[in-house]
């Protein structure tokens, strides 16, 4: 028991956010994002806000049979939340380029509960203010997430 999948890559954050949507969504949601709100969710999607404007951050996701224990790693911010999933296929989403490459297959639709975990928002805001061009050399993987889901004891959406 423990982890089922573990995948880390980059996805290329635009206007301070990023997506994590069910592929059944139909459209992009509209997140309610705020500084003291950086996680957001609904039906098929969880929205995150950046601490950069266009940047790369490195995202990883973790599947899980169970419940993971809290990690001991240093985080600035960690949020539990449910995720629903009506076709149980997720994919990580750029608000205008669109969706990653790589899909990642639940243990079904149904409810999950998601632990994000965050680090580097300062940092990577520092680093943008830094930047002389901004589009020549975006920052890359100075903000970091840890994206952990298991399913939720009621698997079913509500109807």
């Amino acid at each position: 028991m423990g982890v089922i999948h573990d995948f880390e890559g980059q996805i290329r954050i635009e206007y301070s956010q990023f997506y994590l949507l069910d592929t059944s969504i139909v459209d992009l949601p509209e997140p309610r994002l705020s500084p003291a709100r950086w996680l957001d969710t609904g039906d098929n999607w969880a929205a995150f806000l950046s601490g950069g404007q266009d940047h790369y951050a490195s995202v990883r996701l973790q599947l899980w049979d169970v419940e993971p224990t809290v990690t001991t790693e240093s985080w600035d911010l960690i949020q539990d939340c449910t995720f629903v999933a009506n076709s149980g296929e997720i994919v990580l989403w750029s608000p205008t380029i669109g969706p990653s490459e790589h899909r990642w297959h639940l243990a079904g639709s149904g409810r999950y509960k998601m632990r994000v975990h965050c680090r580097g928002r300062q940092a990577v805001a520092q680093a943008m203010d830094e930047i002389a061009t901004p589009y020549s050399s975006l920052p890359r993987a100075v903000e970091q997430y840890l994206l952990q889901l298991w399913e939720s004891q009621d698997t079913r959406p509500k109807a």
